[in-house]
């Protein structure tokens, strides 16, 4: 597969995956686009090999002495040949979390999305904390509301970002709805027949909100 910056190189035929260049019947599309096009193991395995490439140019030289590594196939890492420094494949753990309030949903406009383009609240574990720190955090830091009863949901391997999405419930607690104004522009509570654009259906985000339609 060949990829450049968030984008892999297809067939402009029938949109298969390419190996190599073969002139005019190759275009290089976003992953998120390709992600509407194939699904399941297929895209898993083109999501897998993003990563590790990714990681691979990330780490052609070793942090420590700056010789430049090689790649040891049988303990998947890169190897300074100089100082044996080993750089093992980064996963970066983040939580993401459906609010519920008076059965309704609390969900957020990020600056980046589309105009009408909702989610639930998403971001980064922090070192020292906990997952469950990391859930209230964020919230807090995010629309300025406190929460409770944080359960764990499910996890996702979210390849576009090299991330581990690990996602919860919880239900509203105190505070008022106060924005960031950095990453997050607008929030509010919708109800399961006022729903805006939501995020497509590969998402761990549109199962939160999902579960949150279906009653489960």
């Amino acid at each position: 597969m060949i990829f450049k910056g968030n984008s892999v190189l297809v067939s402009k035929k029938d949109n298969s995956v390419l190996l190599e260049n073969v002139g005019d019947d190759a275009e290089f599309i976003p992953l998120m686009d390709l992600a509407s096009l194939i699904s399941g193991q297929e895209l898993n395995n083109i999501l897998k090999e993003y990563q590790v490439d990714n990681w691979k140019r990330r780490h052609n030289f070793c942090g420590t002495c700056g010789s430049k590594t090689t790649f040891d196939i049988d303990d998947q890492c890169m190897v300074c040949p100089k100082c044996q420094e080993r750089f093992y494949q980064a996963m970066f753990p983040a939580i993401i979390v459906s609010i519920i309030k008076d059965d309704k949903i609390l969900l957020a406009h990020n600056k980046n999305f589309p105009e009408n383009l909702y989610s639930v609240v998403a971001g980064f574990v922090d070192i020292g904390e906990n997952l469950e720190e990391t859930v209230a955090r964020e919230i807090r830091e995010e629309v300025g509301i406190e929460v409770k009863n944080i359960k764990y949901f499910a996890s996702q391997n979210w390849g576009f970002t090299s991330s581990l999405m690990l996602a919860f419930t919880a239900e509203y607690s105190s505070g008022e709805i106060v924005v960031d104004q950095e990453e997050i522009d607008r929030a509010d509570w919708f109800t399961r027949e006022n729903l805006p654009d939501l995020p497509p259906k590969i998402s761990i985000s549109r199962d939160l909100i999902d579960h949150y339609v279906t009653g489960m």
